[in-house]
């Protein structure tokens, strides 16, 4: 198991307006985009940053979020987390939520 990047989140209620803000200030473009549908949240990731938007009552659990871990192998990572202690929240299409 390999951790690949790591992220910091920012959190907005206009994703379009933060990313066009951070593309600016970084000078990076979005590698990656997608929704949780049912949340209404969206999600985009521009080189260290994961910039998350959607209704206040959803993203406000998400707030205790400090970093996000893109590693290799979801299986591994949920092993080691779990052999530190760490709690499974959610797991979604290949994305995997834990609190440590």
């Amino acid at each position: 198991m390999k951790v690949l990047s790591t992220s910091v989140p920012i959190f907005t209620r206009d994703i379009e307006a933060a990313i066009e803000r951070y593309e600016a200030l970084t000078r990076e473009r979005v590698r990656e985009r997608f929704e949780v549908h049912e949340q209404g949240i969206e999600i985009a990731i521009l080189g260290s940053l994961t910039i998350i938007a959607g209704p206040e009552t959803h993203i406000g659990a998400l707030r205790h979020l400090r970093a996000t871990f893109i590693v290799d192998s979801l299986a591994e990572y949920d092993a080691h987390l779990r052999s530190t202690g760490a709690t499974t929240l959610r797991v979604q299409a290949g994305r995997q939520l834990a609190q440590t």
